[in-house]
């Protein structure tokens, strides 16, 4: 077999295996940028300056927070801790999920896909291509495949083949359609999105309707649905599980509200929120609701434990919504128990199972999401 043969046959768990072990090791200055680029969010790094060096960024900044090449600001302690990061991200699939708008027919799009695929028409920097594309009723599901760049002190710039795919969900050709995806990786979410604009691109320059895609996203609310909506999805119980406790909160300040509020009242407002939010306290009324919209706080990430009403599991569910266009939110699985004798204990469950469940949380996010964007529950609560 050539040598040329031999680089395409590695299969994603070797690839997988060995990215995990050279982020074992302590890498030369380019190798810790990838894995800053690569691997961790905006939102872990800024997480990572307020408890380690107490420096604060807004999450919507486009600022640069640091240059990552640069290893002496962060030294080995904070290595260590975006190593950790790293680690966890490909272990922690996520659900999420945005909306497609199209005009043109199912067939059509179908069609078109079909021809990306035959011509391989490759688009973005990952040179994102379509491997596969099928229907099943009024569903479409479409396989990509794009080129991941990795440098090693060994085998200097390496090119390896990942893919993804989304479900594009009740085809409407006269109205809004919603796309599911399932992903573990940075790199599969921007694959989608260069996909899409290349796609777009090519569709409105041979004179076809273009699809145009949005968020589901808390920015679209105003303050005080953003802070109801959120504050239903922690309160919340599904057809299989049961509400036991909120485990973790965060929360993020609109700069357009309250602008001349007193920085240590706004400190004494956001600590009596995260605190009622964490304990449950009039989550369940509109003061709650009342108290975030005053001070502009709202709350972007929950963490809430459940319990299966009629098997011995528990499971503690994060919802995240994120402020960037590449990811609207995210549905993970933060911990999976199950009850012994000697009371509950952790357990991995299995993939289909966790699939499941983020899938029924999902659904439950973005059914809340349609009824607060299209104005239905505003009324209960005036």
């Amino acid at each position: 077999m050539s040598q040329n043969s031999q680089s395409t046959v590695d299969s994603d768990a070797i690839v997988d295996k060995k990215d995990k072990m050279e982020k074992l090791q302590y890498p030369a200055d380019r190798e810790f940028e990838k894995i800053i680029d690569d691997y961790l969010s905006r939102e872990a790094i800024i997480e990572h300056h307020k408890r380690r060096a107490g420096l604060l960024m807004c999450n919507h900044s486009t600022s640069t927070i640091a240059d990552a090449s640069r290893r002496i600001f962060y030294g080995y302690d904070s290595f260590k801790f975006f190593q950790r990061e790293a680690l966890e991200s490909d272990t922690t699939t996520k659900s999420s999920a945005f909306r497609w708008h199209s005009e043109s027919s199912q067939r059509e799009v179908l069609s078109d896909l079909r021809e990306q695929k035959r011509k391989a028409t490759a688009h973005g920097e990952k040179k994102v291509h379509v491997r596969d594309v099928s229907e099943d009723g009024d569903d479409l599901e479409v396989n990509l495949e794009f080129t991941v760049e990795k440098r090693g002190k060994l085998q200097g710039l390496a090119r390896r083949r990942k893919s993804t795919k989304f479900t594009v969900k009740n085809f409407d050709s006269d109205g809004t359609s919603t796309v599911l995806h399932e992903y573990d990786k940075v790199n599969q979410q921007t694959a989608i999105t260069e996909f899409l604009d290349g796609w777009n691109e090519q569709r409105e320059a041979a004179g076809k309707e273009p699809v145009s895609t949005d968020p589901v996203s808390l920015t679209e609310l105003g303050i005080r649905n953003r802070v109801a909506y959120v504050r239903d999805l922690m309160t919340m119980e599904t057809e299989n599980w049961t509400r036991k406790n909120v485990e973790g909160v965060q929360v993020q300040r609109d700069e357009t509200v309250g602008e001349d509020e007193e920085d240590e009242d706004l400190d004494a407002e956001l600590d009596g929120i995260r605190n009622a939010a964490l304990s449950g306290n009039n989550l369940d009324n509109n003061e709650f609701v009342q108290k975030c919209e005053k001070n502009g706080f709202y709350l972007s990430q929950v963490e809430v434990r459940y319990e299966h009403k009629d098997v011995a599991r528990r499971v503690v569910v994060e919802i995240d919504f994120k402020t960037s266009r590449r990811v609207t939110f995210e549905v993970s699985i933060t911990e999976t128990k199950l009850q012994s004798e000697s009371g509950w204990i952790k357990s991995d469950f299995s993939a289909t199972r966790r699939r499941d469940i983020r899938e029924e949380f999902r659904e439950q996010v973005l059914n809340r999401y349609d009824e607060y964007l299209s104005g239905e529950t505003t009324l209960a609560l005036e």
